[in-house]
């Protein structure tokens, strides 16, 4: 028995979708992963069944691309809720793997973990003397495919999995167009470049339990379920339907208000005399081109002409910018340094190493902390989107970039 493409649940993001490439590759490869530090693959097979061996057949192009496949691991579920790991047996140059099984199952999973941007390419998987035991009671099983995740059971499983943010914008994308749907949130397969152990749902060590109360007139064609919109103006935000799906599924915990206060307390940031500039370097100028440190001035001297009182905070990423701005303005300036200044175009969320989810409480953090001050000089990005999404209103937002066109 054969699997295929079809039969994908759940998977980290894939490439070579399109048809002319399923064409070009159909004899060759079957899935192809996108790059990524876990990437990962579910099968659904459709009934539970008993499979003596499952046999993974590798591309045996050259020695480079069958090493991509060093490492994989297996395993398989009856319920897609308990896992249980089985060996696999490479043959020696990894043209192959044979698991043996004799175990019931319903779920395949395969996964690749050790290493940055691992890639799953594989030719195929087959199963071998395959039997449906008799009088097995099949799980009930309800699948609703979105555009970054899966809805199973009324549980959205986020597999998108990039920036802290990002991985944010495309959950509300899907709750806004899957309210109904949606009961419960997990990131078990997702937001990996933020825990310090994979396979763990940390979306309650964020936010509050949901809780639904948005009134479906409301979310009829809403904004947000046709773009992700972290593009877009801010100042044309619809934040009555932001406002709604935030108290729904966005509100911050405990620990997280917790971690907010603590930041505050430590730069004594007084929200209604604050100026806070936040900056997204580093690789997101491969996106957008970036303002420059002029850009900023000309909105900021403005402000402080106007009430020399107040204060003027720093929050970028980008170590060039950091120390440009600090040379060209001659004002009192607080930079926070929770989290690291870069040099180079890699982003902080592709060089964190210990303390990952450490390191996403603060950035999570900060963002509330930014999104309540009198005034918010940003650029566009996810990060500058959530913050006016918190914020509630775009009121004393600047909206610093060469893409989008300001007030």
């Amino acid at each position: 028995m054969h699997i295929t493409s079809e039969q994908i649940l759940l998977s980290s993001p894939l490439g070579y979708q399109d048809q002319a490439s399923i064409e070009l590759y159909k004899n060759d490869f079957f899935v192809h992963t996108l790059e990524s530090d876990h990437p990962f693959l579910i099968f659904d097979i459709g009934q539970i069944m008993i499979a003596n061996a499952i046999v993974i057949s590798n591309r045996n192009i050259n020695p480079e691309i069958k090493a991509r496949a060093t490492g994989l691991k297996l395993a398989i579920s009856q319920n897609f809720t308990d896992w249980k790991e089985i060996n696999l047996y490479p043959s020696e140059d990894l043209s192959y793997f044979i698991a043996l099984s004799n175990h019931q199952f319903r779920f395949i999973k395969l996964s690749l973990e050790g290493g940055k941007n691992r890639i799953i390419n594989l030719k195929g998987i087959e199963l071998f003397d395959v039997q449906i035991p008799a009088k097995t009671k099949q799980p009930q099983f309800q699948v609703h495919r979105l555009i970054s995740g899966t809805i199973i059971n009324g549980i959205y499983y986020h597999t998108y999995d990039w920036g802290f943010f990002s991985n944010l914008t495309t959950t509300l994308q899907d709750i806004a167009n899957h309210y109904e749907s949606i009961d419960v949130i997990s990131n078990q397969y997702s937001f990996s470049r933020y825990k310090d152990a994979q396979g763990l749902n940390t979306w309650n060590a964020y936010f509050a339990k949901p809780n639904k109360n948005s009134p479906p007139e409301l979310l009829a064609n809403n904004i947000f379920g046709k773009d992700t919109y972290q593009h877009a103006p801010y100042n044309q935000i619809d934040f009555t339907v932001s406002k709604s799906l935030i108290n729904d599924f966005f509100v911050p915990n405990k620990k997280l208000l917790s971690r907010f206060s603590a930041i505050q307390k430590k730069y004594r940031i007084d929200f209604e005399k604050t100026i806070f500039i936040y900056y997204r370097g580093t690789d997101k100028k491969t996106e957008l081109e970036p303002a420059s440190v002029n850009q900023y001035l000309e909105r900021l001297q403005p402000l402080l002409e106007n009430d020399p009182s107040l204060n003027v905070f720093l929050q970028t990423d980008d170590r060039e910018f950091c120390e440009s701005f600090q040379k060209q303005y001659s004002g009192a300036l607080t930079i926070l340094d929770e989290l690291p200044i870069i040099d180079g175009d890699d982003g902080f969320h592709n060089l964190v190493n210990e303390n990952k989810f450490q390191a996403s409480l603060d950035f999570f953090a900060i963002v509330l902390l930014m999104s309540q001050c009198q005034y918010l000089l940003l650029n566009t990005s996810n990060v500058s989107f959530w913050a006016c999404l918190y914020r509630g209103h775009a009121e004393g937002v600047f909206q610093i970039d060469m893409a989008v066109a300001n007030d």
